[in-house]
């Protein structure tokens, strides 16, 4: 979730009380959420929105990643609700927008890593998510 989160920052989260089966409905595209594939492996990621086939399915989509992944409903534990970040100084208060709901957008297509459009891509969604730290966060004392 580069350059939204580094390593060491910390996450409060608004965890469902059913595991998503009751919240993914009330998601919003550009909200970052924490999941947990089915190996076991915690994610935070923005939600991007419903697989078209309708099967309970939801796209989401690491800020620097190149392709989103999916996740089953009952795969969904939470929705983040405030970043803090010690090294930065910064307390971001995560309220999607019309700039996370961007990124969404943007972030919906699946891209080669290799080529120009997906470097060009992928600075866009960097430079979008670094106003969306500036213009929602406080400095912490």
């Amino acid at each position: 979730m580069r350059p939204l989160l580094h390593s060491g920052d910390w996450i409060e989260v608004d965890w469902f009380s059913d595991q998503g089966r009751l919240a993914a409905p009330s998601l919003t595209p550009g909200e970052l959420i924490v999941g947990r594939f089915s190996e076991g492996e915690w994610v935070v990621h923005r939600y991007i929105g419903r697989h078209k086939s309708g099967e309970h399915r939801l796209l989401i989509k690491g800020d620097a990643s190149f392709c989103w992944d999916e996740l089953h409903e009952n795969q969904i534990w939470g929705r983040v609700k405030t970043l803090k970040s010690e090294t930065r100084k910064r307390q971001i208060f995560h309220k999607p927008g019309l700039l996370a709901g961007w990124i969404a957008r943007l972030s919906l297509g699946t891209v080669p890593p290799d080529t120009i459009k997906a470097r060009i891509l992928r600075r866009l969604i960097f430079l979008l998510s670094w106003i969306e730290i500036k213009t929602t966060s406080s400095i912490l004392s």
